[in-house]
């Protein structure tokens, strides 16, 4: 017999451990149509269809929506009056109002100036 010090046995002489040679058994493959379906676009291949948008998920979207702008800026409306007083918040809630109006206005006669449309302020 020949000594290992430390270093592997030779697979001749290693024995598998019956988990071992159980993991190592070919597998059934398992069929559920509800994990198959959720996997199927994975990687990109063969992508499951886009359902279309109805009229129920498109107002669900929209109110969704909505519900989380006017959460926000309540939120923010808040945060506002806490900071400056109602009065400075007030004041300030005013001059954006009329920010607006103003650049709606200038909008709206360069619109019909034909002048065309201002770029975005980033």
């Amino acid at each position: 017999q020949v000594a290992f010090c430390g270093a592997r046995k030779p697979a001749a002489v290693r024995q598998k451990s019956p988990a071992t040679a159980e993991a190592m058994a070919p597998q059934q493959p398992v069929v559920n149509p509800a994990l198959a379906g959720r996997i199927q676009g994975f990687g990109n291949v063969n992508p499951p269809p886009i359902p279309e948008d109805d009229a129920k998920t498109l107002a669900k979207r929209v109110v969704g929506n909505v519900g989380s702008w006017v959460g926000e800026e309540l939120v923010l409306t808040v945060k506002d009056f806490k900071e400056k007083g109602a009065v400075g918040a007030l004041k300030d809630a005013t001059i954006d109002a009329g920010d607006i109006l103003i650049d709606g206005v200038a909008g709206v006669f360069g619109w019909l100036r034909g002048d065309p449309p201002e770029a975005e302020e980033i």
